[in-house]
């Protein structure tokens, strides 16, 4: 081998150095692609994850993903934080995300907080919010008025006519909430899509 300004040349001899150091170059840059393909393949399994989940029964979630999954329940939730998180960050910053190896990627989302709200978007978020408020607030109203009617039931095993209507009219009242807040909901979507 001889160097010319500080450059090494190699000499015919040492062609296999040439071959291994192609060969190092094509492991190395393998392993940087299959880093960026795990990072995308773990924000894939979150997708489909939080998926199952919407369709898993409330508390039965970590039961279902052991005995269908072969993810453990910590797992699938750092690969739903990506799914959910890198799409919310600054393009520079979801890019350098998708570039670190697995674990450095959710390290590295752990940190980020919720992305606030634009404020051409504020408004329609507090909308929501508000009617899920209310939502909740007349389901626990009707929860309660059900509870209330079957402790009535299994205390007095009949009730009277009087307090039979006094029972249909709380939960008619209800449904008529319900039914104008699922008004008013679809409403502010139809407004939000048109924004």
């Amino acid at each position: 081998m001889s160097t010319t300004n500080d450059i090494m040349v190699i000499e015919p001899e040492h062609w296999a150095l040439r071959d291994i150091a192609q060969k190092i170059n094509d492991t190395t840059q393998t392993a940087e692609g299959q880093a960026r393909l795990a990072v995308q393949s773990a924000m894939a399994a979150g997708d489909l994850l939080t998926q199952a989940k919407s369709y898993v029964a409330h508390g039965q979630w970590n039961e279902w993903l052991l005995a269908n999954c072969a993810v453990a329940p910590r797992t699938a939730q750092a690969y739903m934080q990506l799914f959910k998180k890198v799409p919310t960050l600054e393009d520079s910053k979801a890019r350098r995300v998708a570039d670190l190896p697995l674990r450095q990627a959710i390290k590295a989302i752990a940190t980020v907080s919720e992305a606030p709200p634009s404020s051409r978007d504020s408004g329609i978020r507090t909308a929501a919010r508000s009617d899920a408020d209310k939502v909740i607030a007349v389901f626990q109203k009707s929860a309660s008025g059900l509870r209330d009617s079957a402790r009535r039931i299994g205390l007095v095993r009949e009730l009277n006519a009087k307090q039979v209507a006094a029972l249909r009219s709380k939960l008619l009242a209800a449904l008529d909430a319900l039914d104008t807040l699922q008004a008013a909901s679809v409403s502010n979507e139809a407004k939000a899509v048109t924004v």
